[in-house]
């Protein structure tokens, strides 16, 4: 594979880019096995680390109130009922938010989804995009070579 850089706007799309593989099986044919632009996806990872800071807050509610509810060598509760309490709420917060966020990420990866197959999948996709060819013979040539005429387009890696 190769990682190309500055890809034109003519030929940028969605997660599997048409453009891409055909401007590139025009310059090496039938060696294309894939090509790929990365998406940006800022709402989706905005939900994702909110999703993976929820689960971390809810981990350590979890051991809080585990350590709380427990019992010294004695069988003494170590905890008054009323902090037992409220580490049972603060668990239920947090599986709350969690299913929510859960659920959200769910419906930004259907957005996304459906955004690539869409009119505006162009929108969705960056500058930068890779190309898996058939052989690695092929995929150095590729890196060693100008695919374009604008200087600042299709830098490969």
């Amino acid at each position: 594979s190769v990682f190309v850089q500055d890809v034109p706007s003519t030929i940028r799309g969605g997660r599997t880019s048409e453009g891409l593989s055909m401007f590139f099986d025009t310059l090496f044919p039938g060696q294309v096995l894939s090509a790929h632009m990365v998406v940006s996806v800022p709402r989706l990872r905005q939900v994702v680390q909110a999703k993976q800071a929820c689960w971390s807050n809810l981990r350590f509610a979890l051991k809080a109130r585990e350590a709380q509810s427990s019992r010294d060598p004695e069988g003494h509760q170590s905890t008054s009922g009323l902090a037992l309490l409220n580490q049972m709420e603060t668990v239920e917060t947090y599986t709350a938010e969690y299913d929510q966020l859960q659920r959200q990420v769910a419906a930004e990866r259907d957005d996304v989804d459906r955004g690539l197959d869409g009119p505006d999948a162009a929108d969705l996709g960056t500058h930068w995009g890779f190309v898996t060819f058939r052989s690695p013979k092929t995929a150095h040539i590729a890196a060693q070579i100008h695919c374009a005429k604008d200087a600042g387009a299709f830098k490969v890696f």
